[in-house]
């Protein structure tokens, strides 16, 4: 057998080759130091990016979204003339605080503050929507209606009384020498508390059953909650008050019925009660200024 080998390397050979070996494992190691390093940096600047983001979408969403105003309703209410015509208005701007109503002295200025989901206040239209119409077409009163939103809780989950109200601003701003048909429309068809109320289908049928000028654009407003937040806005106003054009400091229930700036405490579904505070408000009204106003017929 035959062996075949180089020259053994030296003793100093192999130490260089050690070396260079060394050199380079050390270059290797501090690349990947690098690199590790790099992507680390990258992984921390793209985890704060993204935290960042997450920050900036949460404050974002909890912005509060712009209120859209109706129009016709910048007392926020709308205000109901002889043969049930509307004042109009122009929508206002977010931010914007409601304009004081002008009342007349010369006429019955009734406001109410009313829930479409409340029991009482069907009680009340039921009892007295006929003597309201018949008091504003007579041209002895002027009608002025708030719907807001204080039972939500009694609807299931489906925010109805927001809905309702939404759907009662979407017709005055629409349509709104409607508004009267619309709201009388919506108490006959009163669902019972605790249950979910009437869709949104169902609320733009009875806008059109009302005879809106415009029942397509409405149901549309109808369904997208246009007013919704206004609707919230208005009920905190009307619930931490105070009211205007009168003393009481703010809404505590509904129906919240108001006679040139006196409340109505009386029953609800006793329409002779109620036309007898009519006619006790119309004679002080007389006594005060000696104007004529319209006295109420029986």
């Amino acid at each position: 057998m035959t062996n075949v080998s180089g020259p053994r390397p030296t003793k100093n050979q192999r130490r260089d080759e050690a070396r260079q070996r060394a050199r380079e494992f050390r270059v290797a190691q501090a690349r990947s130091d690098r690199r590790r390093k790099f992507f680390t940096q990258s992984g921390i600047v793209l985890g704060i990016l993204v935290i960042a983001g997450l920050v900036g979408l949460s404050i974002y969403s909890a912005q509060p979204k712009p209120i859209v105003w109706p129009e016709n309703m910048a007392t926020d209410g709308i205000v109901l003339n002889q043969g049930m015509v509307a004042e109009t208005s122009a929508a206002l701007a977010d931010g914007a605080l409601p304009l004081v109503p002008t009342e007349d002295p010369n006429l019955l200025n009734i406001t109410i503050y009313q829930d479409y989901l409340c029991p009482v206040c069907g009680q009340f239209d039921a009892s007295n929507g006929a003597t309201l119409a018949d008091l504003v077409n007579s041209g002895a009163a002027k009608l002025s209606i708030h719907p807001i939103s204080i039972l939500n809780s009694k609807s299931a989950g489906t925010k109805y009384s927001t809905r309702a109200a939404n759907a009662a601003a979407c017709v005055a701003t629409h349509s709104p020498d409607s508004f009267w048909a619309f709201n009388q429309l919506l108490f006959a068809n009163q669902p019972a508390e605790g249950s979910s109320g009437l869709s949104d289908d169902e609320l733009a049928k009875f806008a059109s059953d009302a005879g809106v000028s415009d029942a397509t654009v409405i149901a549309d407003c109808i369904k997208k909650g246009t007013y919704e937040g206004w609707v919230d806005a208005q009920t905190k106003r009307a619930l931490t008050g105070p009211l205007p054009n009168t003393d009481v400091p703010n809404v505590t229930g509904t129906p919240t019925v108001i006679v040139n700036g006196v409340q109505y405490t009386g029953s609800v579904s006793d329409s002779a009660a109620f036309l007898g505070f009519i006619t006790q408000i119309a004679g002080a009204a007389y006594s005060d200024n000696g104007s004529a106003t319209p006295t109420p017929k029986p």
